[in-house]
């Protein structure tokens, strides 16, 4: 019985975390008849939760973060929505850097991955990007967060190339 007890122990002494409001957050949503064929979405620490707790961003995540490319997804990013859609997709995205940073980032990125620059340009609070691919295009607005304008969130809006 002692044993029982102290392997309980260890059990839940492995479930904590280091921050105690995150610790009673652990447990997984009941699944919905919506929820319950879908993925679903990630809950393991992506490094944004600091960022998303202090900037007043929400712990939204997305189910199916993989619809957007990764081009578009260096590290530290969390996607927050993302919807297909019948000519693409849409998605909303959290950064850790800056509008200028991720600007800067996002433009060598794509350009390595393929893509080409149609139109940017950025202003420091917020930045527009407008790339191009055999897919389609896909265009992005950035946006400095208003608690927190040193990290930045974009939305994302792509247009396949028969749409």
């Amino acid at each position: 019985m002692v044993a029982a007890a102290a392997a309980a122990g260890l059990v839940l002494a492995g479930c904590g975390g280091d921050d105690e409001k995150t610790t009673s957050t652990a447990a997984a949503p009941a699944a919905t008849t919506e929820t319950a064929a879908k993925a679903p979405a990630p809950t393991k620490p992506d490094g944004l939760e600091p960022i998303a707790r202090r900037c007043s961003v929400g712990k939204l995540r997305a189910e199916n973060p993989d619809i957007v490319p990764a081009a578009l997804r260096p590290p530290k990013t969390r996607v927050m929505t993302a919807q297909q859609a019948s000519d693409g997709y849409t998605a909303t995205l959290l950064y850790d850097k800056s509008v200028n940073q991720i600007y800067a980032l996002l433009r060598d990125q794509v350009q390595s991955a393929g893509y080409s620059v149609v139109d940017g340009e950025s202003e420091g609070f917020e930045a527009e990007l407008a790339i191009q691919n055999s897919s389609g295009r896909t265009e992005l607005r950035i946006s400095a967060l208003r608690d927190c304008p040193q990290y930045s969130r974009a939305t994302v809006r792509t247009e396949s190339a028969e749409g």
